[in-house]
């Protein structure tokens, strides 16, 4: 083999939002004549297509990384490429190896990195940004994130990137490589009579489920929501119950886990697909995200999105109606147990390794003028969502527009089904062009020669993340 070849890495393939960034990344290096191959550290009867091995000690781990194990695991890696590629050049395209989920894996990473291997390291999602699990994961590894030549950091937001230029990073080995869009049509435009309200994303707690549920509750007569899975790992089990028990409670007008399980409205089938085309908006409720593919696909589908906007990514994303995302929901103070809610968010801060003092208080409230409900916890959510179900209102969506009550902006943004024209905006997230940027990057690495490394001040990249304006029980 005279050609570099792209090796992907990543602990799990289970459907969720980086294996669709892989699984469509692999068919557009297939499609570009790229070689590669995709590691992981378990089987999956969704990626039969794909050119997929199976290595023992990639999935998530919570064990301290040992000289032994991790020793092992580079043997492994190593002898899954010479069996595959024989010897050659290859370019390591690891994603999300520093998370905290697999410490060893973050080990090896390093031991690869000292050795010249040419490497890729996607970051789509941080421990340092408010993952205090992860963090505590990670707290015997000071050499986490390597610098060398050889050596490119990729992040899918100019917002991280920046950070960790700040923190010390190079800024020419680091670079944004977007999450790609999947090959998908647009969509004809759905003839539901009522609006179907879809979800299409895995319930986990930073999705903030208990915001689709207030908008459910505050819905027109006739609306019909739905989010499209459960949550797969037991950790976001027990949220995920409570919610879908609380909505049963009230019989609410939505459906939990509808892919594959629940008919679409109108239809006989129970498939993802089948609730996209009968869907007539699109809903994000998300607090966090590290890109935001929802914002993206709904324009590629043709369906407006609706919900909650993230200033932080915005300027990464292609120009979007802005009439039809809210920055938050203010829910007036006095529907609030504030000394309690005041006390939750100093404890949280402190666990967090942040600021606890009022001021940090004030500024995880997101300021004056009531509290926006994603920054609350489930209970309080849980607490607000039955004070409107009681008949109080008050809740007012703050969008670029201004600010309407809730069922007002809900109820105008629902009868508006029009869809925006994409136009030329999503060039640069089709997945050729992610095939294209992985190809160069590659070039360029192997093309540098090995030269000695050092490593990212890890309290420098800690100390970019903690602002506690950027807090949110959520995403814990």
């Amino acid at each position: 083999m005279t050609e570099p070849a792209l090796v992907i890495v990543h602990y799990h393939l289970r459907p969720g939002g980086v294996w669709q960034v892989i699984r469509t990344t692999s068919k557009a290096l297939t499609r570009a004549g790229v070689p590669h191959l995709i590691l992981s550290g378990e089987t999956t009867e969704y990626g039969n297509d794909l050119p997929i091995r199976t290595v023992a000690g990639l999935d998530y781990s919570t064990a301290a990384p040992g000289e032994h194990s991790t020793t092992e695991l580079v043997g492994r890696l190593r002898s899954a490429v010479v069996d595959h590629f024989g010897e050659g050049p290859v370019v390591w395209h690891f994603h999300n190896p520093c998370l905290g989920k697999n410490p060893t894996l973050s080990s090896a990473v390093g031991i690869m990195a000292a050795s010249g291997e040419a490497m890729i390291l996607q970051h789509h999602d941080l421990a340092e940004d408010g993952r205090p699990e992860n963090l505590k994961a990670l707290d015997s590894m000071d050499e986490l994130y390597p610098i060398t030549p050889r050596v490119i950091h990729a992040f899918i937001n100019s917002r991280d990137l920046r950070r960790f230029i700040k923190a010390g990073l190079p800024a020419e080995q680091g670079t944004v490589l977007p999450n790609p869009l999947s090959p998908n049509s647009p969509l004809p435009p759905s003839d539901s009579e009522h609006p179907v309200v879809f979800q299409p994303v895995r319930a986990i707690r930073r999705k903030n489920i208990g915001e689709t549920i207030l908008l459910a509750a505050a819905a027109p007569q006739g609306a019909r929501f739905a989010i499209s899975r459960a949550p797969d790992q037991p950790r976001w089990q027990t949220a995920y119950r409570e919610w879908t028990q609380f909505a049963a409670e009230f019989e609410l007008p939505l459906d939990f886990d509808v892919s594959d399980r629940i008919p679409a409205p109108g239809t006989d089938s129970r498939t993802f697909n089948a609730w996209l085309e009968r869907s007539t908006h699109l809903l994000t409720t998300s607090i966090s995200e590290g890109f935001g593919l929802a914002f993206i696909e709904s324009l590629a589908l043709g369906r407006p999105l609706i919900g909650r906007r993230l200033p932080e990514i915005d300027t990464d994303l292609p120009d979007h109606p802005t009439d039809r995302l809210y920055e938050s929901l203010r829910v007036p103070s006095d529907w609030l147990d504030t000394d309690l809610l005041h006390s939750q968010i100093r404890e949280a801060l402190k666990l967090a390794g942040l600021p606890s003092d009022p001021d940090a208080i004030h500024s995880a409230l997101g300021g004056d003028d009531g509290v926006d409900f994603g920054r609350l916890s489930e209970d309080m959510q849980r607490a607000v969502i039955r004070a409107w179900l009681s008949g109080r209102r008050g809740i007012t969506a703050v969008d670029r527009l201004g600010s309407l009550p809730l069922e007002t902006w809900l109820l105008l943004n629902l009868e508006n089904r029009s869809a925006a024209d994409p136009n030329h905006q999503l060039d640069r997230y089709r997945a050729e062009f992610l095939a294209e940027s992985l190809a160069q990057h590659a070039t360029r690495l192997l093309a540098e020669a090995p030269a000695p490394i050092r490593h990212l001040d890890r309290s420098a990249v800690i100390e970019q993340f903690r602002n506690p304006a950027d807090f949110r029980f959520l995403k814990s």
